[in-house]
């Protein structure tokens, strides 16, 4: 029965290195199946429980609120040992996986058993962070054997006779070299007429067919030679775990005990979760994981004289507004017509995939001396995808975008064959007009910087060495310095001058943007305040929050970190935020209150431009409005109109406005006239590092205050 014996094992032997992306990745894939058939568990380094899944709840009897945020030690029964949990925290801790047999208690007392296998899970810097349990209930086995074992001490067969499973015991007849039954009972045994009375003295090979009785005779003599056995047998189309273990006693000598559990649904369930974790449920092609291995498998097969293996990452652009207007059923409709068109174009040679909601991929070999091959296989896929999809008497119409890799022109790593199709891909999209795009040596340079500038960015954050640059603000009606917005540069040895708009989305990407936006405003407190022990105590700085960052559960606890640090007043400091933070109107509402309560002035950065409506402003408690620089730059009649009504409405509301991209006087005259309060742009200056701030903004406004104060 579950003697507790644990196992362990280095994590390079369990095939994997057990990262959170793919750990989690397969955990998502799976989740459905592993509601049914295993309790999952995920607790922090201390051991606090952060995650469980429904079959923990039924299986303890504890709501997942009862759970979470506890220990494990919720479960203990008491039958372990305290040196059997050390050992199993010493291995885990050490980034070894452990295996063992686990006597837990539910919320009502009762005990239940399971085996259990706890990874450990190590963050993006290789530190162990999580672990991860998968626990399988073993209850029905243990106690069938502990029901077994009461029957081979008391010999009262009574007990096994109402057994679900069965028990069994053999012994090998000396004069024969035969091994013959001396016990049958349970449910299963009466099931098949292979109680005690029907089979008691008859041979293993008189009482199953050939194929079973060899299976069963050999596992009987690894049983007697090592003590025990475990071993799966199939008979009439059902599947049965038997477990063996030698024993002998003074009045029979040595027997083989044995105990047999039906496990035809636990093995259709392990089926499920085969097919789930290969196959898309959806459109039934293979999914990622699935393509993945047929790529590695196909690199290495040898290619003949001018072989290629292509892949064709396929995206189905702007499929979003099917769903939207015509909801995810009808999206899912159109997603298993595509699948289908997809499977009429090749043969069986070919492996189609659906990688993840609307991208699919296709890998074929083709023989090709040159590109025209490569062209018109991906012509064909765009061309049959273009063709419009019926459903319901509407005709529904995809854009696919194409990229293309090639083995062994671009690699033979299916990692990076993947990789590079895909940004084939997304370099489609980017292009009006292209059906496909070929992997190229621009493209690699391309990916080549991209993965420079994660890698020194991360070095840049450590190390503090990015610049914050501001851009003045000033007073619509005086043109008098009003304040400035941080703006975040980046110039690197190497690398040059590095865009906001080409770092900060690898920042976000790499999960680099908490750290990042933390020590803009951090940086720019320190600037404000400066500003203030000058005298300047009217002067604001606005600083730029991220929509992630934003949502962030410690993001006004930060907020008042920074306050306590630098002595800033929040008053002063202005927090811009994006419509996209709408998305989530509750926690958006949650976060903006506390941060108010605090002092901060938060602004909707970029109105006009996301998919929010005025009615947020209402909604939501923003103290001031920041016009896009899209409709300041083009004074076209709508965006007259639209920056207008933006400007009233703030005005009713009691929000001060502020707009940015004023490059000329029209720009600024126009804003003046209609209310606008501060303005922002070229046409006042570029952003200025704290230098040149200083000098051209900030010691003219000493200047003046001290001539104000001789006039006075």
């Amino acid at each position: 029965m579950g003697n507790g014996q644990n196992q362990t094992e280095n994590l390079q032997d369990w095939g994997t290195n057990a990262s959170d992306t793919g750990a989690v990745r397969e955990l998502l894939d799976l989740k459905d199946a592993l509601d049914e058939f295993a309790v999952v568990m995920i607790t922090d380094t201390n051991g606090v429980i952060t995650y469980v899944n429904n079959r923990a709840c039924e299986l303890s009897g504890y709501s997942r609120d009862e759970l979470t945020g506890t220990t494990p030690r919720i479960l203990n029964s008491g039958y372990h040992p305290k040196s059997y949990f050390r050992t199993m925290w010493e291995t885990i801790k050490a980034g070894r996986v452990w295996r063992g047999e686990i006597c837990n208690q539910t919320k009502h007392g009762d005990h239940f058993w399971s085996r259990a296998t706890i990874v450990p899970l190590r963050n993006e810097q290789g530190v162990i962070h999580k672990f991860l349990a998968l626990r399988h209930d073993i209850t029905d086995r243990v106690h069938a054997e502990a029901a077994l074992q009461d029957a081979l001490e008391k010999d009262f067969y009574q007990v096994v006779k109402n057994l679900q499973n069965g028990v069994f015991k053999l012994k090998k007849r000396d004069q024969a070299d035969d091994i013959v039954f001396t016990l049958s009972e349970g449910q299963i045994a009466a099931g098949y007429q292979m109680t005690t009375k029907d089979i008691e003295g008859k041979r293993v090979k008189d009482v199953f067919p050939e194929p079973q009785a060899k299976k069963i005779t050999h596992h009987v003599d690894r049983a007697l030679q090592q003590g025990a056995e475990r071993f799966e047998l199939t008979l009439n189309d059902q599947v049965y775990l038997i477990y063996l273990t030698r024993f002998e006693t003074a009045f029979a000598g040595v027997e083989v005990a044995g105990s047999i559990i039906d496990i035809t649904d636990q093995k259709l369930k392990e089926q499920q979760i085969q097919t789930m974790a290969y196959y898309d449920s959806l459109t039934q092609l293979p999914n990622r994981r699935s393509f993945e291995l047929a790529l590695k498998d196909s690199l290495q097969m040898p290619l003949a004289n001018g072989e290629k293996v292509a892949v064709f990452y396929i995206n189905l652009d702007r499929f979003q507004s099917v769903n939207e207007t015509l909801g995810h059923a009808v999206g899912d409709r159109l997603l298993k017509k595509v699948a289908i068109r997809l499977k009429t174009l090749f043969d069986q040679g070919a492996v189609l995939s659906r990688f993840s909601g609307v991208d699919f991929a296709v890998m074929v070999r083709l023989t090709c001396e040159d590109g025209d091959v490569i062209k018109h296989e991906a012509e064909r896929i765009h061309a049959a995808l273009r063709e419009p999809v019926i459903l319901d008497n509407m005709e529904l119409y995809t854009s696919p975008a194409i990229g293309v890799s090639l083995a062994p022109d671009h690699g033979t790593d299916w990692k990076t064959i993947i990789q590079y199709a895909d940004a084939a891909m997304n370099r489609t999209k980017q292009l009006p007009g292209q059906a496909f795009y070929v992997f190229d040596s621009e493209l690699e340079a391309s990916l080549l910087r991209r993965l420079a500038i994660e890698q020194e960015l991360r070095i840049a954050i450590e190390e503090g060495t990015l610049d914050l640059y501001v851009q003045p603000k000033v007073k619509a009606k005086t043109y008098r310095l009003s304040g400035g917005e941080a703006l975040l540069r980046w110039h690197h040895k190497e690398l040059g001058t590095v865009s906001p708009e080409e770092f900060i989305p690898i920042a976000e990407e790499f999960g680099m943007i908490q750290d990042l936006g933390y020590w803009v405003i951090q940086e720019g407190a320190r600037r404000l305040k400066s500003w203030h022990d000058l005298g300047l105590t009217y002067l604001s700085l606005s600083v730029n929050v991220s929509i992630r960052q934003f949502m962030q559960p410690t993001f006004a606890s930060d907020m008042q970190g920074v306050l306590d640090e630098t002595g800033v007043d929040p008053r002063k400091l202005e927090l811009e935020i994006t419509e996209n933070v709408t998305a989530n109107m509750e926690m958006t509402r949650k976060v903006m209150l506390a941060l108010k309560e605090m002092g901060f002035i938060v602004s909707i950065d970029d109105f006009g431009t996301g998919y929010s409506s005025m009615q947020y402003l209402q909604e939501l408690p923003f103290d001031r409005v920041k016009l896009d620089k899209t409709f300041v730059m083009d004074l076209s009649k709508a965006n007259r109109s639209i920056m207008q009504a933006t400007l009233k409405l703030a005005s009713a509301l009691s929000m001060s406005t502020v707009a940015e991209g004023v490059e000329s006087f029209a720009h600024a005259a126009f804003l003046s006239e209609w209310g606008c309060e501060e303005l922002q742009g070229f046409y006042f200056s570029h952003a200025l590092s704290e230098a040149d701030f200083h000098q051209y903004w900030i010691i003219p406004e000493l200047e003046r205050k001290r001539c104000q104060l001789d006039r006075g």
